[in-house]
C-alpha cells in the first residue's frame, strides 16, 4: 500500500529523471505500440504508462482500479507538471476527470 504523497514523490523523482539514468528514463517513454484513436485523443502505450495527446501536450498517466479506490496519476512531458489523484469510490474517475480539468483551467487563467 501507498499513500497519495509518496506516490507523489515517486512521481515527482519519475518527471526530473531523478534516480533514473537518462536511458532508462527515455526507454520507459518510448512508444510500444502503434498509435490509436481513444477518445477523441491519439493514445500510445509506453512502459507501464498510457499516452494521450490532450489539448496540444503529450500527457503520461497510469491508472489503478482496485474495487472501491480508484486513482491516476500523470505527468506533462513538456515542463513535468504531474498529479496524483486517490479516491476511496469505484466511481472515482467521474471525480478525477473533471478535478483535473478544473486545475488545468485554474493554470491557465493564472498565466502558467
Amino acid at each position: 500500500a501507498t499513500t497519495a504523497r509518496d506516490y507523489g514523490r515517486f512521481l515527482s523523482m519519475v518527471c526530473s529523471c531523478d534516480g533514473l539514468t537518462k536511458e532508462s528514463y527515455r526507454a520507459m517513454l518510448a512508444v510500444q505500440t502503434d498509435e490509436y484513436e481513444l477518445e477523441e485523443a491519439v493514445t500510445t502505450w509506453r512502459l507501464g504508462w498510457e499516452a494521450r495527446t490532450i489539448q496540444g501536450r503529450e500527457t503520461v498517466f497510469h491508472t489503478g482500479d482496485n474495487g472501491n479506490y480508484i486513482s491516476m496519476a500523470l505527468f506533462f512531458l513538456d515542463d513535468g507538471e504531474g498529479y496524483v489523484v486517490f479516491t476511496n469510490s469505484e466511481t472515482g474517475m467521474s471525480f478525477i476527470n473533471p478535478f483535473l480539468r478544473s486545475l488545468r483551467q485554474r493554470q491557465r487563467s493564472a498565466g502558467r
